[in-house]
């Protein structure tokens, strides 16, 4: 089972790949959904499910 992750950062794009640079350092790459591209630039919460070494798959993503 995957571990589910509650995270905080600025979304971006690099690449054609979402990431989600940690409000406490590094970064995480992300499978998010389709309105995530409204919240390019912003700082986000999200909750995921790790699916990787430094991948999450994203279940919830708000503005803060």
């Amino acid at each position: 089972m995957a571990r589910r992750v509650t995270e905080t950062g600025r979304l971006l794009r690099r690449g054609t790949a979402f990431v989600l640079v940690r409000d406490d350092g590094g970064t995480w790459q992300l499978d998010a959904p389709r309105y995530a591209e409204a919240l390019l630039g912003r700082r986000i919460r999200i909750t995921a499910s790790r699916i990787g070494f430094d991948r999450l798959s994203v279940e919830e993503m708000t503005p803060c």
